[in-house]
C-alpha cells in the first residue's frame, strides 16, 4: 500500500506550474484562442511533470509502460457505421489501382468477404474477429500455412490465431432496460443473421 501510494502520488508542484500558466495567459490575453492556450497548458504539463524513478527506468531503458498478452480489438457497433478513408495522398495518386474505393477495409467487409467453407457458414462476427487475424500482404504471400484462407472480393488473407492467442473484443455495451434498442441493434451487428 506504501509503495502504491508513493507511485501515485499527486505532483502539487506541477498544478501550481499549470495554474500559473493560465494566469499568465489571462494576463497576456492568449484566452481568446482556446486551442492555442490549450496546446500551450499541455506544452507545460509535459515539460514540467515530475517523473518516478521507476517510470524513468521503464523509459530510459526502452521498455513498454504496457503490453497484452493478446490483441484487444474494438468492434463499432453504433447506428451508423462509421468508414475511414484512405490518406489524401493514396487516393489522388490512385496507387490502389485495382480497388477504387475512397474507404478503407473495415471489418464488416472482410467479414462479409469470409470464405465459403463449412467452417465460416455459421460464424458470427465476434467469433471472426476473434479467432482470426488479417494478414499483411507480405505474410499472405510468405505463409504456407494450412490455417490462412483467402477473402473473396481481394481483401486479403485471413489465418486463424493459435487456440491460446484468441484476440478480446470490445464493443459498446447498452443496458437493455435503459437503452434496449441500442442494446439490441449490439447483439444484432456482433452476430448478423445470414451472409
Amino acid at each position: 500500500m506504501y509503495i502504491i501510494s508513493y507511485i501515485a502520488k499527486s505532483e502539487s508542484e506541477l498544478g501550481a506550474v499549470l495554474k500559473q500558466a493560465r494566469e499568465d495567459m489571462i494576463k497576456d490575453g492568449q484566452n481568446v484562442n482556446e486551442a492555442k492556450s490549450l496546446k500551450s497548458l499541455a506544452h507545460k504539463y509535459f515539460t514540467h511533470r515530475e517523473v518516478s524513478v521507476q517510470e524513468a527506468v521503464v523509459r530510459l531503458s526502452g521498455y513498454k509502460l504496457k503490453q497484452f498478452s493478446r490483441q484487444v480489438i474494438f468492434i463499432p457497433t453504433n447506428e451508423e457505421d462509421i468508414r475511414m478513408s484512405k490518406p489524401l495522398a493514396k487516393i489522388v495518386n490512385n496507387d490502389d489501382s485495382d480497388n477504387s474505393s475512397i474507404w478503407l477495409t473495415s471489418i464488416y467487409d472482410r467479414y462479409y468477404a469470409r470464405p465459403t467453407t463449412e467452417e465460416f457458414d455459421d460464424m458470427c462476427l465476434a467469433r471472426f474477429v476473434a479467432d482470426y487475424r488479417i494478414l499483411s500482404a507480405t505474410e499472405a504471400k510468405k505463409s504456407k500455412s494450412v490455417n490462412k484462407f483467402d477473402l473473396g472480393n481481394g481483401l486479403g488473407s485471413i489465418m486463424k490465431r493459435t487456440r491460446s492467442q484468441s484476440a478480446i473484443i470490445r464493443y459498446c455495451r447498452h443496458s437493455p432496460e435503459t437503452n434496449s434498442e441500442k442494446h439490441y441493434l449490439t447483439l444484432l451487428k456482433l452476430n448478423p443473421i445470414g451472409k
